[in-house]
Parts: C-alpha cells; structure tokens; sequence
C-alpha cells in the first residue's frame, strides 16, 4: 500500500456529523489503520500544511505492519510532492516495489 498525503484521521471530513456518528467513525477509521499489516510506503511533504507531517508520522507508527517505510520529501507541502522531491518520490516507489530493503 502506498499513501501519499495521508492522514490518521479523518479530521474535517466530520464536520456537520452528530458527535457520536463522528466518534463512532473516527474509532473505526483508526482500528482499519492499525490493522494494516500490508507492506507500507508513506511519502509526505515536510511543510503540508492540510495534513501536518506529524500526524503522517503518527500514522506510520500506528501500521502493523514490519514492512513500512516512510519517505519525507524537505520544503514539500500537500500538492507539491513530485515538483519538489521526483528523484526521491520515484526511486522511494521503486524500491518498495522491488522489495528492496527498507532505508
């Protein structure tokens, strides 16, 4: 699995739910997140300002998963990540598409 701008929550997208809805979804989302046991590639921009680089990192932590990685690509923000960070975007992809070992 490979996310690109990825968030632990669902954060926003609950506004104008009833408390509990959002409580309830929110407790689900987060169980499917530690639940992957899937190899993981998390890329993130270092300056996203939608979805914080911590809670990327947050994430990446919450996987079960023995096969994560984690690229960060430096000045990068949400929408900017192959502008900013192509050789490493792509070669991150190759390599955890090969199977190579982790970084």
């Amino acid at each position: 699995m490979i996310i690109e701008s990825g968030r632990p929550t669902l954060g926003q997208f609950l506004h104008g739910l009833e408390p509990t809805v959002a409580t309830m979804l929110e407790a689900t989302h987060r169980d499917k997140v530690r639940s992957v046991r899937l190899p993981v590639l998390v890329i993130h921009g270092e300056e996203d300002s939608l979805a914080p680089v911590q809670q990327a990192v947050d994430m990446f932590h919450d996987f079960a998963s023995p096969n994560k990685r984690m690229l960060t690509i430096p000045g990068a923000g949400h929408n900017d990540l192959l502008n900013l960070g192509r050789r490493e975007y792509f070669e991150a992809i190759r390599s955890f598409i090969a199977g190579d070992s982790a970084p």
